[in-house]
This record gives structure tokens, sequence and C-alpha cells, in this order.
């Protein structure tokens, strides 16, 4: 798990999760980088045969997670990324729904990456397409665009699998600077990668 720079006190958090899962690591560091850097910090630390990845709030069902392992263990598949439905939309205030829905056709009809919701914030892949994660060189919310890509030009085939959302989960705000901040970074990841 990486504490990507916040300022609340998460020491006794950290003792629960470390007496429930031996093996857990904890990576924090002072300022906050944004998701893409805390991903990769967490991808390049970690040391096992497959990766998943998720939010701090654990948004999505524990059975949309034990399927992503099972498609990944079992049936020896590389990358499985999650779908939202369009139930996941309703608690969303009304600009975050259009911005939303203007990413999903931008990305189905111009970059063409073979799923509509590249911000679904659970995904998972194998150690061989760890190196690729960690080509990645944004910092903040479209890294999963940016991964996405890579993949793409490397011709891996990607699952997309549907995705449930926990009840009551409180869903984050963007600000208009935020936004404007992600719209540079988009049109950075499509001239770069």
């Amino acid at each position: 798990m990486v504490n990507d720079g916040s300022s609340i006190d998460l020491s006794e958090g950290v003792k629960k999760i470390k007496a429930a899962i031996g093996n857990a690591k904890w990576i924090s560091y002072p300022e906050n980088q944004g998701k893409g850097y805390a991903l990769r910090t967490g991808v390049q630390a970690s040391n096992g045969d497959y990766l998943l990845y998720t939010d701090h709030d654990l948004p999505y069902t524990a059975d949309s997670m034990i399927a992503f392992i099972e498609l990944m263990h079992r049936e020896g598949n590389e990358i499985i990324i999650g779908h939202r439905d369009e139930t996941y939309y309703q608690d969303l205030p009304w600009f975050r729904v259009k911005l939303s829905h203007y990413l999903k056709t931008i990305n189905t009809f111009i970059l063409r990456l073979g799923t509509d919701d590249t911000q679904c914030g659970l995904k998972g892949f194998s150690k061989s397409i760890k190196p690729i994660f960690l080509e990645t060189q944004t910092n903040r919310f479209l890294i999963d665009i940016e991964f996405l890509r890579r993949l793409k030009r490397r011709d891996k085939e990607v699952i997309i699998l549907d995705v449930k959302s926990r009840d009551n989960v409180k869903m984050s705000t963007l600000g208009l600077r935020t936004i404007l901040s992600e719209l540079w970074a988009y049109f950075r990841i499509i001239v770069t990668t």
C-alpha cells in the first residue's frame, strides 16, 4: 500500500493491516505526487506473480476482485481491466457524468483502446506486464490511459471485466484546476505515446 503524501495519521490503520496481512508492505512519502506516481511506486515494490490495484476506499465488491484474480491465476490472462456499468454514475454530479461520457467517446472513437472505461479503478496484470507499466510517466489520474496506450502499441490482449461498486461508496470530486491539468496530460499522452 502506498500513502501518497497524506497528512492524516494512519499509524493505527497500518498496524491493523500489518497484523492481518503479515507480508503487507507500507510505503509512505511526505508530499502528494499523484495517482500515477503512487501506482508506479507500489508496482515497483511488488514481487508477486500477479498485481491488482485499486483505490484507497476499495470501491469495488470483493466478488469483483476475486473474479480478477481467477481470470489471471486460473486462466492465465495477462491484463484485466474493470468496466463500470451505468449504475456507477447515478450518484455523481452531472458535470462529472458528462465529463466521463466525453472521455468514453474519445477513448472509443479516437484512441481505440479496447474499452471506453479507462478510469475504472480496478485493474490487474501479471508480472510480465510490470515493465510496461513502469514505463508510464503520467503522475496523476490519467496514468490508466497512458498504460492502455502502451499495451495497445505492443498488441497486448486486454480482457474487460464488468465490476460492481460496493454500496455507499462516497465518490470523490474534481475541481476545475484538476480538470484543466488533466486535459493537458491527456493531450501529452495522445501526442507522445
